[in-house]
């Protein structure tokens, strides 16, 4: 892995020393693609085009093809903002009985790891 650190997210203090806790590596990346997905585009004043468009779509009953639109943006907006992945692909999906959608997200870093998350919007 290329050794970068952060801080871990959603942020921790290291209740020894009163320091943030860091990560780095494959956890790292899998926090920095979650902050991706759940900054909604145009939310950071400095930086309007971070984020995704995902939360969009959080109170609407999305088609089949709304879907595929979602999934083909959000891998966009992770290669295009997370450096560290060259390979995505998402599949989301709506729970049954329920307003919530399923993200699922498969990536490859460059090094050729694999990882994926998963969460619910």
């Amino acid at each position: 892995m290329d050794g970068i650190r952060g801080m871990k997210f959603p942020l921790e203090i290291n209740p020894a020393n009163g320091r943030f806790v860091m990560s780095e590596g494959i956890q790292n990346i899998k926090e920095s693609i979650y902050v991706i997905v759940m900054t909604q585009k145009s939310e950071r004043f400095t930086r309007p085009e971070f984020g995704s468009t995902i939360q969009s779509w959080t109170f609407t009953e999305p088609s089949v093809t709304e879907l595929r639109m979602m999934e083909r943006s959000l891998v966009q907006a992770v290669l295009s903002q997370e450096p560290r992945v060259q390979e995505a692909q998402a599949r989301i999906q709506r729970e049954k009985d329920s307003d919530r959608m399923e993200v699922y997200l498969q990536y490859t870093v460059k090094g050729g790891e694999k990882d994926d998350v998963r969460f619910l919007i």
